[in-house]
């Protein structure tokens, strides 16, 4: 068994130097996430928002009038060069203040979306009864390269009955990076997904959704999954993360998780092999449990992660169903109040080691 379980651990130090790698190729290596690779348009469009300063707006190239802000949005993007894929496009920026939606707009690859960032921050938010999505993607041809970045996107969880933040149905939008974006209040899920190729979430704050947080499905076939760095999931309805059974190979880094809904996940993942799940930290909350592995979930590694519970608190921390085989939780440290459970694992075929903590 020790022999075993060493092996194991050899592997957990394999696995988690390949996260660190790849996380120092982001910052330092080729297309660092956030920028535009050499052969990206440097096209550049200004649009402001109709709470701009005077000169902020006679310097813009569009300018929103506080209603249906989708349409000088939308014409700013459709005005970029190329054919709407990685050649070609630009960057759209939208001034500090408020745009106020009332339809989606309407993304595409080469984009570059930015706010002002700082102080002045960017809002798009959703104006009341809309049931719209924020930003969408449905092209059927393969496309790369989409950036976002600086951006508030805030639905209108209290009046309408859908709309996601960030809607993509096809599987064709690939290489895609969100950094500093807070999304909040949608009245579905905050992202939804069938594309994962290429995503990257860094710094990306995700609260009060009735939906899910991310939600990543994957009709068509097996696709790498996402990575999620320095990021925060609080409270949305229907969880934190979701990842269907195709989806492998996650990687989910130093980010904070809470939900505080009965009967919930936090961190949902009901398939696919060789995830990463290292240096989170999951709060109390009134969740089903912290992390679910579904069947079919193999060769998942939960290393370095801090739970806590309290009063009302999941019953069970991390639940690995009948099915899920060959994963492995180490280094991990609770907190947990009874009668909270760590770990049950419903098939036995885990390895568990190293894990330490109190109960109360």
């Amino acid at each position: 068994m020790e022999r075993r379980t060493s092996s194991w651990l050899r592997g957990v130090v394999v696995l988690v130097g390949a996260a660190v790698l790849y996380i120092m190729a982001l910052e330092s290596g080729g297309v660092r996430a956030g920028q535009s690779p050499s052969w990206h348009s440097a096209a550049s469009i200004t649009v402001a928002a109709a709470t701009a300063d005077a000169r902020t707006q006679a310097a813009a190239d569009f300018v929103c009038d506080g209603r249906s802000d989708q349409v000088e949005i939308q014409a700013a993007i459709d005005s970029l060069p190329g054919r709407g894929d990685c050649h070609g496009g630009g960057t759209v920026l939208l001034t500090g203040g408020d745009f106020r939606i009332d339809a989606p707009i309407r993304v595409r690859g080469g984009l570059i979306l930015r706010g002002a960032g700082g102080p002045a921050g960017t809002a798009i938010r959703v104006a009341a009864g809309s049931n719209c999505h924020i930003l969408t993607y449905h092209g059927t041809q393969r496309t790369y390269f989409l950036r976002i970045q600086d951006l508030c996107l805030i639905g209108d969880a209290k009046y309408s009955v859908m709309g996601d933040g960030i809607h993509v149905p096809v599987t064709t939008l690939m290489d895609v990076s969100l950094s500093h974006v807070f999304i909040s209040s949608c009245a579905g899920n905050g992202i939804d997904t069938a594309s994962l190729w290429g995503w990257n979430l860094n710094n990306v704050v995700i609260e009060l959704c009735k939906g899910t947080g991310f939600a990543a499905r994957t009709p068509a076939g097996s696709q790498q999954g996402p990575r999620i760095l320095n990021s925060k999931f609080l409270d949305n309805l229907g969880g934190a993360v979701l990842l269907e059974s195709q989806v492998r190979q996650a990687l989910i880094m130093a980010s904070d998780f809470h939900c505080n809904v009965p009967g919930m996940k936090v961190l949902d993942i009901e398939g696919g092999s060789g995830h990463i799940i290292q240096g989170c930290r999951f709060g109390e909350g009134a969740a089903d449990a912290h992390i679910f592995l579904g069947p079919g979930v193999e060769s998942t590694t939960i290393v370095g992660n801090s739970f806590r519970s309290g009063r009302n608190s999941p019953p069970i921390s991390m639940r690995f169903s009948a099915g899920a085989k060959a994963n492995v939780v180490t280094g991990n440290t609770f907190a947990l109040k009874v009668p909270t459970v760590f770990l049950r694992d419903e098939d036995g075929s885990n390895v568990v080691s190293g894990n330490a903590g109190t109960y109360k």
